[in-house]
């Protein structure tokens, strides 16, 4: 009785293992919720933004922050990009410690494997606007435009 049910235990591990893999298999592995942060990271890459980065030290802000007009970010105060912290203030909060930059996204879309970007960074008073395909594990840039919002 024993051995059948150590062989029948065997025959059904070996037979999951050589099953093959579900077509959407990788997909599972991207959530909603992975893509969104990866994709705040890499509207933050962005190399038009970096000069300005490097000029927000000098007022002393060490951190992104973004503005939280939407749910979605707040999950995103554990998140660093580039070694800094990114940090989800309120209108409010951002006018009483007078955060000098900051990015408001007006609008972030993301639609299965795709995704549409509008957002402000008032250090310079630049905007981006663009669409992004999410691609092995990584958002790339489809087509993105850069502008002057003051």
């Amino acid at each position: 009785m024993k051995e059948t049910a150590v062989s029948l235990f065997l025959v059904l591990v070996l037979s999951a293992c050589s099953m093959p893999k579900a077509k959407n298999e990788e997909s599972i592995l991207y959530t909603d919720s992975i893509k969104f942060r990866t994709l705040i990271v890499e509207t933050i890459n962005q190399k038009e933004f970096q000069f300005s980065y490097e000029s927000q030290k000098f007022f002393g802000q060490e951190y992104y922050v973004i503005l939280n007009n939407d749910q979605r970010f707040n999950k995103l105060n554990d998140l660093y990009v580039r070694g800094r912290a990114v940090r989800v203030l309120s209108e409010k909060e951002i006018e009483e410690q007078k955060i000098i930059a900051h990015f408001k996204y007006v609008m972030l879309q993301m639609v299965g494997d795709s995704a549409y970007v509008y957002l402000h960074y008032s250090m310079r008073g630049e905007g981006l606007k663009g669409s992004f395909l999410f691609k092995d594990g990584q958002w790339e840039v489809n087509k993105v435009s850069f502008f002057d919002y003051k």
